[in-house]
């Protein structure tokens, strides 16, 4: 490129000669962002009625959708307090329960629910 006016080149020479050091300061990389991710917890909740429940299982139909039923079988935890239950006459079908399983099984760790009187 041909410049007809000295002046004209001197004046962008210096231009560009004095904005260099603050051209470079934008570039300096900032440190990276560091995003956390929640962990998904093991537990999960299951409302519904009881179909049938026994000393090793319990099946359940969903409170929201008649046709969704899970069975879930017990904790070692559970499974002795729901000996003492069926002793006592245990879940009947149409009783309302709360189940807590593990999300990736079908294993209850608490169910809360009144038993109704057997019939």
């Amino acid at each position: 490129m041909k410049v007809r006016n000295p002046f004209i080149a001197v004046c962008i020479l210096m231009i560009s000669a004095l904005t260099a050091p603050w051209a470079h300061a934008q570039v300096v990389e900032a440190a990276p962002i560091v995003v956390h991710e929640k962990v998904p917890s093991d537990r999960s909740r299951f409302k519904g009625e009881v179909i049938s429940a026994t000393n090793s299982s319990i099946t359940v139909r969903d409170a929201g959708n008649d046709r969704r039923i899970r069975t879930f079988s017990y904790s070692p935890a559970l499974g002795d307090k729901m000996k003492g239950v069926m002793d006592r006459g245990g879940y009947q079908p149409g009783d309302k329960v709360d189940i807590r399983y593990h999300s990736r099984t079908d294993q209850a760790w608490n169910i809360k629910g009144k038993p109704s009187v057997p019939r």
